[in-house]
């Protein structure tokens, strides 16, 4: 969403650059620091203008619709708020994923490792290779969305690259053959 709601600032921002250290600095297409907190407030704290804004990842729908369809729970851990989840689910709601189950962990409660393992989760998928990092012991096959800002890193067998829904639909089709 982020991203998405970066022009209002002026500014053409890609959803790989929202790391908050690439997306803020000085000169070219980069955010203040005022205007990055800003925009979090704008998407996390006004419903309205994140209804606006949210959009989802190409091929998403299609390939979360499929994997439901094929008989799995699709479940999105989230460090956002209850506030925050709040308006995912009824996002997803709207766009037709009614039987994905958003989760909230909140800031600090708990990390996405502990809610990943509570959950038994075999698969899990991220664009931040820490948090997938810290799940080498909690989740069986973890996958990295394939992003500018993590290109450079090396996952050293702790998750599978994917470059899109496509392909992760694909892998995820290929664990259970």
């Amino acid at each position: 969403m982020k991203a998405e709601r970066a022009p209002h600032y002026g500014k053409r921002l890609t959803r790989s650059m929202f790391l908050r250290n690439m997306a803020v600095g000085r000169g070219g297409n980069r955010l203040t620091i005022r205007q990055y907190r800003d925009l979090k407030i704008d998407v996390y704290w006004r419903p309205h203008i994140a209804r606006q804004v949210m959009t989802p990842v190409q091929g998403a729908v299609s390939k979360i619709k499929r994997l439901l369809a094929d008989g799995h729970e699709v479940v999105v851990i989230s460090s956002s708020s209850r506030r925050h989840v709040k308006i995912a689910r009824s996002w997803c709601n709207r766009i037709g994923l009614k039987q994905v189950e958003v989760i909230g962990i909140g800031m600090c409660e708990i990390d996405k490792s502990e809610a990943a393992q509570q959950r038994g989760l075999d698969v899990f998928v991220d664009n931040d290779p820490e948090k997938l990092r810290l799940l080498r012991h909690a989740v069986k096959k973890r996958f990295l969305f394939a992003e500018h800002n993590n290109e450079h890193v090396d996952l050293d067998g702790f998750a599978h690259r994917v470059t899109g829904w496509n392909e992760l639909y694909e892998e995820i089709r290929k664990l259970n053959a």
